[in-house]
């Protein structure tokens, strides 16, 4: 009788070390995978922001507000808009506005004046979008860029860009969908149809 209860003894002790060993195993392996995840969840959070430091340091005085930036969207209202979108990153106010697909180049550049025109009543352009002079210091502000488009392609696209940098004294209007010089376009167009052959 003793020596079977020796034996069931070692049996069970033999079974239970690699149980143990298995548990020890996945806790080492378990540790550096939790770490890994929560660097990835950091950085994944961090991701849509972007990284400034000091580079913006008395600059941007006044500072754009995202109570301003609310203002602006409930003022953008217009009638044959599909959709306006705002989007503030940094130092950049960026506004697209996606007009009905029939709508012509004369109502877009209407359009488009008149978004600059509220624009400027909510976040006046000589304060924000505007480069000064504060002493013997020079303040750098915000650049403004709105984008009034019909079609995304086609042969009806029309898509007018107007930007206004704290650099700049007065807004440029510029007609994008469509080549500033007809005869370079056509070589550009034709160059890359020959290599196409």
């Amino acid at each position: 009788m003793p020596k079977e209860k020796r034996n069931v003894n070692e049996k069970t002790s033999v079974k239970k070390k690699p149980h143990i060993v298995l548990g020890l195993v996945i806790v080492i392996l378990f540790i550096p995978i939790v770490i890994l995840a929560a660097i990835l969840v950091s950085s994944l959070e961090d991701s849509s922001q972007p990284v400034v430091g000091s580079r913006y340091q008395n600059e941007l005085d006044p500072a754009i507000t995202e109570e301003n930036i609310t203002s602006l969207e409930n003022a953008l209202v217009f009638d044959g808009t599909d959709s306006v979108q705002v989007n503030f990153k940094t130092a950049r106010v960026a506004i697209l506005i996606d007009t009905n697909d029939d709508m012509s180049a004369d109502s877009i550049n209407n359009l488009i004046q008149q978004a600059y025109a509220k624009v400027n009543e909510v976040l006046p352009i000589e304060t924000y979008f505007t480069n000064r002079s504060d002493g013997e210091n020079y303040v750098k502000m915000y650049d403004l860029q709105i984008d009034a488009y019909n079609v995304i392609s086609g042969d009806n696209q029309i898509h007018y860009v107007l930007t206004k940098t704290g650099a700049q004294d007065e807004p440029l209007l510029e007609l994008v969908s469509s080549p500033k010089n007809e005869e370079v376009a056509n070589d550009v167009q034709n160059q890359n149809a020959n290599e196409g052959e």
